[in-house]
């Protein structure tokens, strides 16, 4: 199911459930609340798969950004968290840990690998490295995450021989 403008929906198969009330009414945005619960419901269903499939998993879910409203005052209106100016370019993140949701600050896309080292390290990654993931509010320091994802994916591989030895490819006899 895709879900960008225009957000329509095959009303036979999927119809409207939710409805905008009040003095503010954007049909487009009231159109990506209605795909937007069929695509959390197809979402679910999936995960719940997941955790029956692998129930000791990580599972990230995370957005792009936003649908856009017809208005694009909306989201403000509203008072999306607090009708900041940023909020509409602050994405939703979703983290399943062994089939348990676990809670995370605000957090940029450039921290999603060192969530995912912390899990696979058991937790040793940010214990050897700054994951307050909460400080990064400020301009991104590109020379910074490029030190940092070439750390990560140095101990990424040392983790993950540790875990699975790379055996030697069987010498052909002649």
């Amino acid at each position: 199911m895709y879900g960008h403008s225009p957000h329509d929906l095959n009303l036979s198969k999927r119809p409207k459930i939710i409805k905008m009330v009040g003095k503010l009414q954007d049909e487009g945005l009231e159109k990506a609340a209605n795909q937007y619960y069929y695509r959390t419901e197809a979402i679910a269903i999936f995960v719940k798969g997941l955790i029956a499939a692998d129930p000791h998993s990580l599972i990230i879910l995370v957005s792009d950004h936003l649908p856009s409203p017809s208005n694009s005052q909306s989201y403000k209106d509203l008072k999306y968290l607090d009708g900041s100016e940023k909020a509409t370019f602050k994405n939703r993140i979703f983290i399943i840990e062994n089939g348990r949701p676990m809670r995370q600050n605000t957090i940029h896309h450039f921290d999603i690998p060192r969530i995912i080292l912390n899990y696979a390290t058991n937790g040793r990654y940010c214990r050897e490295h700054d994951c307050n993931f909460s400080t990064h509010d400020t301009p991104l320091a590109q020379n910074a995450y490029r030190s940092d994802y070439l750390d990560i994916m140095s101990q990424a591989m040392d983790a993950a021989s540790s875990k699975r030895p790379i055996r030697e490819k069987p010498q052909a006899v002649q």
